[in-house]
């Protein structure tokens, strides 16, 4: 069970964080090192003998031959349906429905022989399109729109891969981004998939964030040091990185392909100590039925709700799963999940934060085209921090690419006073706080750059508003070095 929830973890903090190659799990494998490690050449007549299909025709004739009253016909019969592979699936789960017992129970055999190799396959399948898209470019569109557009593909996943490959053949689409554009519209629908009674909302796109390259990580990672112990040489740096495929290979064969377009956030206005609750709505793509099957394996209860499948935790966290490109986690204190609301949401695909007026004029005033932004009208919960105290709402975004990072919130006080003390109070946390990071700095060479960001954090106002800016001239990635040096030494990668 535990190492079940442990793959799950690890591959969505590995789409998350900005520390490899992207946010879609087939771009984690180089394509020449994984076709080595399978013995298969890399060009395109090997490409596609990996993606060739069984003729219907044949899988009929074969699913016939498995009642046969000759038993060495029913053993060719079963033999030639294994070398077709997973193509005859389709086939033969009609097939074990079949009146005839012996074509019943031999079709069953082989669906269940099949559904245990599928996630290997899968993986190959996927790598061949990839890899052909590589080779060819705009000479395999064709065959991919062939797989995309497939009324009855043998695979929902690789019909997804072969429409975001597509997507990357668009104009004007970067032949270096990592992930798939979404559109305003579609990442706006996740924020308004959220209930009515959230104060708090971001996201974030991590197709929009910068990844790292294995010169870069080597890089930060021996003028940063690692979190747990001494500074890491090049040379276990570079074999962190080259250990990462295999390990990223078997997560996707086991957890499934995954994609994450974008994350958002939504936090109860009433959320403290005494209550409250979270909702994280991911947008990607991910095999839904593999996903579900994974978290019954790590024990989580499955419900079916109004027709939307739901698997708790306990009575405080729940995850709700609509369809292949969102995923719902809910969080809160015991009943206080809005779960009716996140159902009839996750059904409708539009939930009721579009309802609360003050919220829903937040969201449409944030400036939306950043890498991480947010909104929220300020809770009472936060009303005993100094430089909080007074403050209504506030709006915020940040990028980060090769140049450095930078970030802006925009703050509003419930009168001129109250943002002229919030103001004065951030100002006397920031010269207390810049002393004790400069000093941390000293001996910790990874704290460095939120040292240097700190020093320049600065402030204007204008009436009852302030707007507060901070940046880090180097690199982004000596930024996010933090997190990824975490995530590399407690995943042992």
């Amino acid at each position: 069970m535990f190492a079940e929830a442990e793959r799950i973890a690890q591959l969505l903090v590995i789409l998350f964080f900005p520390a490899m190659t992207g946010n879609d799990a087939a771009d984690f494998l180089d394509n020449d090192s994984f076709w080595a490690r399978h013995r298969v050449a890399v060009t395109s007549e090997a490409m596609r003998e990996q993606l060739v299909r069984p003729e219907p025709a044949e899988i009929g004739h074969l699913l016939n031959d498995l009642g046969s009253p000759h038993f060495h016909a029913r053993q060719r019969a079963m033999q030639r349906i294994r070398q077709l592979g997973p193509g005859a699936m389709e086939g033969l789960r009609r097939a074990a429905d079949s009146h005839d017992p012996e074509i019943a129970f031999r079709a069953q055999r082989l669906v269940e022989y099949f559904e245990d190799r599928t996630t290997t396959t899968r993986v190959r399948r996927l790598m061949a399109l990839k890899t052909l898209h590589h080779l060819e470019g705009d000479r395999c569109a064709l065959l991919l729109r062939t797989v995309a557009d497939d009324p009855h593909p043998m695979d929902v996943v690789e019909a997804e891969y072969a429409r975001l490959l597509l997507m990357r053949q668009a104009p004007g689409a970067a032949a270096s981004q990592a992930g798939a554009r979404v559109s305003d519209e579609t990442l706006l629908s996740d924020v308004w998939l959220l209930p009515a009674s959230c104060g708090m909302v971001g996201q974030t796109t991590p197709w929009r964030q910068i990844p790292f390259s294995a010169d870069e990580l080597v890089r930060v990672g021996t003028s940063f040091g690692g979190v747990f112990g001494d500074s890491p040489s090049e040379a276990t740096l570079r074999t962190h990185w080259a250990g990462m495929a295999p390990r990223i290979e078997d997560l996707i064969s086991t957890v499934g392909y995954a994609r994450l377009d974008a994350v958002t956030l939504g936090v109860s206005k009433d959320v403290g100590p005494g209550g409250g609750y979270c909702v994280i709505v991911g947008r990607g793509f991910y095999d839904r039925d593999r996903a579900g099957e994974l978290l019954v394996g790590c024990g989580l209860d499955k419900r079916l709700e109004h027709g939307v499948p739901t698997y708790w935790a306990d009575d405080e966290a729940v995850f709700l799963m609509p369809d292949h490109q969102r995923l719902v986690f809910a969080a809160g204190s015991q009943g206080q999940i809005p779960m009716r609301d996140l159902i009839e949401a996750c059904r409708r695909g539009k939930g009721t934060l579009g309802e609360n007026a003050a919220m829903a004029r937040l969201v449409k005033s944030a400036d939306r085209r950043h890498c991480v932004w947010a909104a929220a009208e300020l809770p009472t919960a936060f009303t005993e921090v100094p430089f909080v105290n007074g403050l209504t709402e506030a709006t915020a975004f940040a990028d980060w690419d090769s140049d450095g990072v930078k970030a802006t919130a925009v703050v509003r006080g419930k009168d001129e006073g109250a943002i002229l003390a919030a103001l004065t109070a951030m100002d006397g946390v920031l010269l207390v706080g810049r002393g004790e990071m400069k000093r941390q700095a000293e001996s910790t060479p990874m704290i460095r750059p939120f040292y240097e960001a700190m020093k320049t954090i600065k402030h204007t106002r204008d009436g009852d508003t302030a707007t507060i800016t901070a940046q880090y001239a180097g690199p982004a990635t000596d930024i996010l070095w933090l997190p990824s040096a975490a995530m590399l030494q407690l995943n042992d990668l």
